[in-house]
């Protein structure tokens, strides 16, 4: 498993995905997202563009913090298997 931070690039169209291995690599936002359940593009977004807390979008969401937590590690799975295709 590869773990991944996100976050903007300075042109804000793209994000930066550190791999751990500290490696960098800058792939477009829309074509990650695409991949993205509609859910998950919404966590998404809230987790890393907001900086929404997991209780925050829990609550929106109608589901538990430990549901977000979930989803928000699959999501990191996604993109990590995208990058490293």
């Amino acid at each position: 498993i590869i773990s991944i931070n996100c976050f903007f690039c300075k042109n804000k169209k793209s994000i930066c995905i550190q791999l751990q291995r500290g490696k960098v690599l800058i792939a477009e936002f829309p074509k990650l997202l695409e991949k993205l359940s509609q859910t998950d593009r919404y966590v998404f977004r809230q987790r890393f563009f907001e900086e929404k807390s997991q209780a925050e979008i829990a609550k929106v969401l109608g589901v538990s913090q430990m549901t977000i937590s979930r989803v928000e590690k699959k999501i990191r799975e996604k993109i990590a298997a995208e990058l490293t295709k």
